[in-house]
This record gives C-alpha cells, sequence and structure tokens, in this order.
C-alpha cells in the first residue's frame, strides 16, 4: 500500500539524527538501529494512516490538524 508522501522537514532530521548519535553513544550501534526501525514504523503508519492518531496538542498549539503517536519502547513523539 503507498501513502501519503511525508515531508521531513531539516529540524526533524536533525533531531532524528541526534537523538541516533546519542543512542550510539550511550547504548551501541544494536540501540541506535532500533530507534531507526521504530521512527521509520511510526512515519509509515503516518503516512498511510493520516488520520490516526492524537489530536491532544493541536488545540494547545493552534495547529487544528496535528495530530501525535508515541513511538514504542523510545521516550519519543512523532507530531
Amino acid at each position: 500500500m503507498s501513502g501519503k508522501p511525508l515531508v521531513l522537514r531539516e529540524r526533524v532530521l536533525r533531531d532524528i539524527d541526534d537523538a541516533v548519535e546519542r543512542y550510539m553513544a550511550q547504548a551501541g550501534t544494536a540501540v541506535a538501529l532500533d530507534l531507526v526501525d521504530v521512527l521509520e514504523g511510526a512515519l509509515r503508519q503516518i503516512s498511510e494512516q493520516p488520520e490516526s492518531g492524537s489530536r491532544r496538542y493541536a488545540h494547545e498549539l493552534d495547529i487544528p490538524s496535528l495530530r501525535f503517536r508515541p513511538t514504542e519502547k523510545f521516550p519519543y513523539l512523532v507530531l
């Protein structure tokens, strides 16, 4: 199934790179690669089901279409 194309902002890419580097330094390559897999899965799910996810922060941030989902195993939210 092909999904809706995602456009990742430069800030998002930097945040991902920073997190991967941090996990590599503190927990090792296997954990960093696990983070990459988890993030890719979350992004794939957003692409395939863009209306899924919680709207919890949409009102607070005044972005009506904003949705988020927490990642599995890692303390990150994907907005």
